[in-house]
């Protein structure tokens, strides 16, 4: 939700869906969530990948840098 909406702009999307400002508001928090739910698996799933292949080549330094960012992702999203 970077993109910051006017109080007027809020209540002509409310008077077009026939929805409250809280209504579109938490909706809007639900997407954000979605997304950034969707993104975050993407990234894991990115980076198990690139383990797995550091894991098949042998390449120790790889699978460390690698290992280092999939911790740092999980502590910064709290898993």
């Amino acid at each position: 939700m970077d993109k910051k909406k006017t109080y007027s702009e809020l209540m002509r999307a409310c008077a077009k869906t026939g929805k409250t400002a809280a209504e579109m508001t938490l909706n809007e928090i639900y997407v954000d969530m979605v997304l950034n739910e969707i993104s975050l698996l993407n990234q894991k799933k990115k980076l198990k990948e690139e383990l797995d292949c550091a894991l098949d080549q042998h390449n120790r330094q790889k699978f460390m840098t690698l290992s280092l960012q999939l911790k740092k992702l999980n502590e910064e999203y709290g898993i």
